[in-house]
């Protein structure tokens, strides 16, 4: 269990670093931005939309291959499609809000 539980906690910790250290940043809308938090929400919103095939791939290698028992896959594909589209919707949200 451990081997799971170390990269979410750095992935989380990474995660509220890099949001307060970009928090007050301009946001770029244009041109290559490394970094998810240094973009504007319409650029946010194009980078999920590209991810998409990404996590439909992930999601099709886990149902395949049977990489953990069927019940951990299951759970694990429903919180992959749901995070996604929540994210999906949150940007949406939020690129018309600001467009506004």
């Amino acid at each position: 269990m451990l081997w799971m539980i170390l990269p979410l906690t750095v992935s989380l910790i990474l995660t509220v670093v890099l949001s307060v250290v970009y928090r007050d940043r301009e946001k770029t809308d244009k041109g290559f931005r490394f970094t998810y938090f240094g973009l504007s929400y319409r650029r946010k919103f194009i980078r999920t939309l590209w991810i998409t095939p990404v996590l439909a791939l992930i999601v099709w290698f886990i149902s395949y291959n049977n990489v953990w028992p069927q019940t951990i896959s299951i759970l694990l594909v429903a919180l992959l499609i749901i995070t996604q589209l929540a994210q999906l919707g949150y940007n949406y949200y939020k690129m018309k809000q600001t467009e506004e």
